[in-house]
């Protein structure tokens, strides 16, 4: 096998693709492994699917329980949606695995990637292209096209990248649909996708649409995944909570002390939207965030040293200061915004006993 695979010139001069056309010996162990591989998505990410980290560069796809359960979940189930926080391992867990072992072993299997920007979609797409070069020859099906926005094999099966809209997807037929981020998606072009193709992905019987994204705002997405939880759409739901992704690969350890760290970090800084993309909280509005009530008090923040005043005492004092605004305005906000229509729908009561609790939920991760 290594001797004939040897001889072989690549698709393009890439000698880890095989082009199309190429005949294969396979030896009786290849056999058994390609049918291990082709009933099971995990299996066969697990064994031969290589991913680029941060720190470890190119290494092998080692799931966590949670990742394992989301491509079991999809091997089971036309309509998923999943709420995830960023740097989870998400994209890659739907790219990486369950959608290039659909294009692997089926014949025309027809995969669109929709993301809310262009670069987005053809990143993943650049993943699943990084993962399948890396794949021993004899698992590989001859290359027939190869580029940033698409990619077609010799067993009729393609993958388009493109950005979410009404237009994406306009005159083709997909066997799966999948929308990345489609919480970040405008709401008028999120309406205007669902109203021109949703119908032809309805019609099959077995065409699959798949959204997976991280909180942002009352939108579309935070409508369907509302109907979800509560049993009034088709979509099965899949949440992940932040504790059960204990390390990206090249990330920090995700710890009481990390959720703690993402807390001051955001709430002094860079804002609740970010909080909520991070994973750690649930839907915001504005500056209204879903915070546990647990991990606010615990922020550490210097308090001003007792007895005379120095400069350290004024560096000290501005910092509470700021922490307590922002404790404020946090409250005054999530007040006004309670008092809107759309308050009734998070079930909030007006009588919710302290400020803290009146803006933070039960620590408890997302809600």
């Amino acid at each position: 096998m290594s001797s004939q695979a040897s001889k072989l010139a690549g698709y393009l001069g890439n000698k880890n693709l095989k082009p199309a056309g190429i005949q294969l010996n396979f030896t009786k162990e290849q056999v058994e492994e390609y049918v291990k591989c082709a009933a099971d998505p995990v299996y066969f990410a697990k064994k031969y699917v290589k991913v680029v980290t941060l720190d470890k560069g190119i290494t092998p796809f080692n799931l966590y329980p949670y990742q394992e359960k989301l491509v079991n979940l999809l091997s089971n189930n036309r309509f998923v949606i999943g709420k995830i926080g960023r740097q989870s391992g998400k994209t890659t867990t739907v790219g990486c695995c369950y959608l290039l072992h659909k294009v692997l072993f089926n014949q025309n299997m027809s995969v669109a990637i929709l993301a809310n920007k262009l670069t987005s979609a053809r990143d993943i797409l650049a993943r699943i292209r990084e993962a399948y070069e890396h794949l021993p020859l004899w698992l590989q099906q001859g290359i027939v096209e190869w580029n940033k926005g698409s990619i077609q094999l010799e067993n009729g099966s393609k993958i388009l990248a493109a950005a979410t809209s009404s237009s994406a997807i306009r005159g083709g037929s997909y066997n799966i649909i999948f929308l990345d981020e489609f919480a970040f998606v405008p709401t008028t072009v999120a309406e205007e996708f669902f109203s021109s193709v949703y119908p032809t992905i309805t019609a099959g019987q077995s065409t699959q649409l798949i959204i997976i994204s991280t909180p942002r705002g009352l939108n579309m997405y935070y409508q369907l995944w509302k109907a979800a939880i509560s049993k009034q759409n088709e979509y099965i739901a899949f949440e992940v909570d932040w504790r059960e992704v204990p390390q990206y690969p090249g990330g920090p350890l995700r710890d009481r002390g990390f959720q703690l760290l993402q807390c001051q970090s955001d709430l002094l800084g860079i804002g609740p939207h970010a909080i909520a993309e991070r994973g750690l909280y649930d839907f915001c509005v504005g500056d209204v965030i879903e915070l546990g009530g647990e991990a606010l008090a615990e922020l550490p923040y210097p308090r001003p040293a007792s007895g005379g005043c120095s400069s350290g005492c004024s560096t000290s004092s501005r910092f509470t200061s700021r922490k307590e605004s922002t404790r404020t305005r946090l409250r005054k906000r999530a007040g006004r915004y309670m008092s809107h229509t759309q308050a009734s729908s998070m079930s909030i009561s007006k009588n919710t006993p302290p400020p803290v609790s009146r803006v933070c939920r039960s620590d408890t991760g997302w809600g």
